[in-house]
């Protein structure tokens, strides 16, 4: 049976050594976690042995300024957790990120895993690819953080 347990400083290279995308590196951790956002590393162990690894943030909601100057309160007491790029997560694992996410105050978790939508991928259907597709795309056009802008995009904010 499998354990679940959060890793600490000193398992950081082994943590990046099993992480499936950038954005579920030790350093963006880091980096997010200087802009405000809790970054939660979690590993599963098999025998002590870490077999595989997941990092989410919990994001606490701002509080509007009315709110701020009626109530006092400089944040909303929910937040919601974010799970970007992360691969296949298994039972023991989801359960534990919803024990997390309970102790947080969140209202929800949302899961981006780390799939590649390619032609004829049994991965994901040809509907499921073209709406992912969609996704990224609206996402980059609104200037999403996590997504790079468009050279059109680009060339109209320098003229």
């Amino acid at each position: 049976m499998s354990q679940i347990r959060p890793i600490s400083n000193s398992e950081k290279t082994l943590f990046d050594t099993l992480t499936s995308h950038p954005l579920q590196s030790w350093a963006w951790g880091e980096f997010r976690e200087r802009l405000g956002q809790k970054a939660i590393r979690l590993g599963e162990f098999d025998n002590d042995r870490l077999v595989s690894v997941c990092k989410f943030f919990i994001h606490y909601f701002p509080c509007p300024p009315a709110l701020r100057q009626l109530c006092g309160v400089a944040k909303i007491p929910y937040a919601l957790a974010y799970c970007p790029r992360s691969s296949q997560l298994s039972e023991e694992m989801l359960t534990e990120i919803k024990k997390i996410a309970k102790e947080n105050n969140c209202i929800f978790v949302k899961f981006e895993p780390n799939v590649i939508a390619l032609k004829g991928s049994t991965l994901l259907k040809q509907e499921d690819a073209k709406l992912a597709n969609f996704t990224v795309k609206l996402a980059a056009d609104r200037g999403h953080p996590e997504f790079a802008r468009g050279d059109a995009e680009r060339k109209n904010l320098t003229t």
